[in-house]
């Protein structure tokens, strides 16, 4: 597949100013196996759905990303609080997985800034942390989170309620 050299800078410049990793499914197979490359651009009229997580653990990140994108999603991750509502606020995501302990704020921040935002607050949310605090699942679900899941979790269910939320 043939990318544009303003798209590649583009997308570059996208992930410099928000401190992001943006992944992308490729369109070739390797024994089987999807390939995948970090850190390159992502087409603008690709018909997937596009996810942002937000976490600050990197191999959860790659780990969930590489899932993600295998099963046809667009993945964005954002690794801080701030970088992650700048993102979701100037690009289109269809959907966010939120950790709630972030740098700078915090995962309810971020749910907070997102539902008090017009143009996003419909936005779906997983919560999907290892905070296993009763106070924090009543606060994420009072700032409207649609689903919160523990840390460890089942692949295949996190799967469900994506699909479910996307639908």
């Amino acid at each position: 597949m043939e990318w544009s050299n303003s798209s590649t800078e583009k997308w570059q410049e996208v992930e410099k100013k928000y401190g992001l990793v943006i992944l992308r499914r490729e369109n070739n197979f390797v024994n089987g196996t999807i390939a995948f490359k970090e850190g390159v651009e992502i087409l603008e009229d690709q018909p997937s759905k596009k996810i942002l997580i937000v976490d600050d653990d990197q191999a959860f990140n790659k780990a969930l990303a590489t899932f993600l994108t295998g099963h046809g999603f667009t993945v964005v991750i954002a690794q801080d609080a701030t970088f992650a509502i700048q993102y979701v606020v100037q690009e289109r995501i269809d959907l966010v997985i939120l950790d709630m302990g972030l740098p700078s704020g915090g995962g309810l921040f971020v749910l907070e800034n997102i539902r008090k935002n017009r143009k996003i607050r419909q936005m779906p949310i997983i919560v999907l942390t290892a905070n296993i605090s009763a106070d924090t699942e009543k606060k994420s679900r009072e700032l409207g989170a649609d689903v919160f899941i523990l840390k460890p979790y089942d692949l295949e269910k996190l799967l469900e309620s994506i699909k479910a939320h996307l639908t």
